[in-house]
């Protein structure tokens, strides 16, 4: 909620700058520097490093799926030469873009721990998604309580409970009760559920794809469509990540990839048991790294529509993205590296193109570089 405005309009009898910046070295301020020029609304003032020149700043442009995450582990592993996991801090406008880095940290025994949020595969509407899936593939009753009212459908705890006493009965899973007792006044309103499951069933045995199966159960249970009704853009953009993610495996294993394969690789990342306290790679948001400092931080998926944000019509609102990165930049101590992802679009559909951001810093057109 701060307004710049407020610095620009004070009455001020004199003015005291603040110049000497003591945590990073000369070249991660001199990049900060080239980039918060470019804000009209600021008070000029140049940051200067009491600090040696240190490591040129390092950027990456991903060109092939999973490669931005992969460069990332590569220089980690470079890094725990002189430092410790905690050590390291990735840095992203929002969570949506974590689930890649996620993956490959845990294919390659890297802990991590995601700051003030949830893992990718931990997060409600990924959970609930899957469900239906897995459901519709084992008839789970975990995956059945989980989603029997999601989207509502009036099924509470009594009348879950008394499903649960007839199961028992019968000695059969939740939804072939249900499917047995469709009847039943008590269960009106869940014929269309039922009717989902069967669905993706037969779609399950037509062999369709995963990607596809997963966008019918986001269609036709009325999930996105909740979601879109509660204006909530972050748990879309992360069911988004989620089609993407699975388009890119069906395109690795050539389309043969199956709903059971999928949600047992799915698993490995689901059951990760993070260990409290222990040395790991921080994860987090730009805002929530305001007032924290990291010796080595990547900046990563520096794409136009993620930073700046696809909402930053208004010469302000870019203004205020381009400070949002300034506070990224100058986390860093003695390493910084930003990265973008070229390959697929962004999430609101518009090409990804590397952020305007590194342009005004220098950033040249080279998959790596030094600068």
């Amino acid at each position: 909620g701060a307004n710049v405005q407020f610095f620009l309009d004070f009455p001020a009898d004199y003015t005291i700058k603040l110049h000497q910046n003591y945590r990073s070295t000369t070249n991660i301020i001199n990049k900060s520097n080239a980039l918060i020029v470019h804000n009209q609304k600021r008070i000029e003032n140049t940051i200067l490093s009491i600090r040696s020149k240190g490591k040129p700043v390092r950027y990456f442009e991903s060109d092939s799926y999973g490669s931005q995450a992969k460069w990332v582990v590569e220089n980690i592993q470079k890094l725990l030469k002189n430092y410790s996991y905690s050590n390291i801090a990735i840095l992203c406008r929002s969570l949506h873009v974590t689930r890649n880095f996620e993956e490959c940290f845990v294919q390659n025994k890297i802990p991590y721990h995601i700051y003030n949020g949830t893992d990718f595969y931990q997060r409600k509407e990924i959970k609930d998604s899957l469900s239906f899936l897995r459901l519709a593939c084992l008839d789970d009753d975990l995956s059945f309580c989980r989603i029997i009212n999601v989207p509502a459908r009036g099924i509470g705890s009594k009348r879950l409970d008394r499903l649960k006493e007839l199961a028992s009965q019968s000695k059969t899973s939740l939804f072939n009760t249900l499917q047995n007792n469709l009847a039943n006044k008590l269960f009106s309103g869940c014929e269309d559920f039922v009717q989902i499951i069967l669905d993706i069933r037969s779609k399950i045995s037509a062999g369709e794809k995963v990607s596809d199966l997963l966008c019918y159960v986001l269609k036709q249970t009325g999930y996105e469509e909740m979601l879109r009704n509660d204006c909530d853009e972050d748990r879309l953009k992360n069911l988004q990540e989620l089609v993407r993610s699975v388009l890119a495996v069906e395109k690795e294993n050539e389309d043969t990839l199956t709903l059971v394969e999928y949600l047992n690789n799915v698993s490995l990342y689901s059951e990760r048991n993070e260990e409290k306290g222990k040395d790991c790679v921080k994860i987090m948001t730009i805002h929530n790294a305001k007032g924290l400092e990291f010796p080595c931080v990547f900046v990563v998926s520096l794409n136009e529509g993620i930073l700046p944000s696809s909402h930053a019509y208004k010469p302000d609102e870019v203004e205020q993205e381009r400070r949002v990165a300034y506070v990224a930049f100058t986390r860093a101590e003695d390493y910084l590296f930003l990265s973008s992802d070229i390959i697929t679009c962004n999430y609101d559909g518009s090409l990804a193109i590397p952020s305007r951001f590194l342009k005004e810093v220098g950033i040249k057109k080279y998959r790596f570089s030094k600068i």
